[in-house]
């Protein structure tokens, strides 16, 4: 049965039926509309310089004006990360550097206050710092969209930002990293029977299983 505010609709009637579909049609174009309209003001604003929607990168934020800005004091830490993987230093001993010198990922650690997203804070580990070495925003380039898998034809393109980077020292750093294989997936998607219950003793961390193949 199909109630809306007059009452119930006899969808048994062919009349009925034929206005409840096109009601459903012209609700899906709406809906496709408004679509097409936010993903267009989200693009108009990262053209206009303004920071895109949710947490900044590592290394950015915005100001009173949404505008997006280096975060100086992060951006220290970016350029140390770049420095070191330059230097032919791998993703394990760069998030060693950077945990044992107490250097926290500061998009990690995510709590409400006030009904409003903080971050504590969180320790690096390969996977994270992987993502932020293949960031093109720190070259100067933010990839901003969608997959083009979305409706509102709004597929991701480059747009020019702030960079933290120096571009050839960024290029460089992703050639080294194709070359030497610095990324292996260490995620561990295979089921065990005592999978996340056994812990270190001494740092209580989880243990997981290397992968065989």
């Amino acid at each position: 049965k199909l109630f809306d505010s007059t009452g119930e609709k006899d969808l048994r009637n062919d009349g009925v039926l034929a206005i409840e579909q096109m009601k459903l049609i012209f609700a899906e174009i709406e809906r496709k509309g408004i679509a097409r309209k936010v993903k267009t003001n989200l693009q108009r604003r990262v053209m206009e310089g303004k920071a895109p929607g949710g947490q900044q990168a590592f290394g950015y934020d915005k100001d009173e004006n949404d505008m997006l800005i280096i975060n100086e004091k992060d951006a220290v830490i970016v350029r140390k990360i770049f420095a070191m993987a330059n230097e032919r230093y791998s993703l394990r001993k760069i998030v060693k550097y950077l945990n044992d010198n107490g250097i926290k990922n500061t998009n990690g650690g995510r709590y409400k206050e006030n009904g409003i997203n903080k971050y504590a804070g969180s320790d690096w580990v390969d996977a994270t710092l992987h993502r932020l070495l293949v960031k093109t925003q720190y070259k100067g380039k933010l990839l901003h969209g969608d997959n083009g898998k979305k409706s509102g034809n709004y597929t991701r393109e480059y747009y020019d930002c702030k960079a933290i980077i120096d571009p050839i020292l960024f290029d460089n750093v992703q050639l080294q990293m194709k070359e030497r294989n610095m990324y292996k997936d260490t995620t561990n998607k295979e089921e065990y029977l005592l999978k996340s219950l056994i812990v270190c003793g001494t740092c209580g961390k989880k243990y997981y299983v290397r992968k065989t193949s």
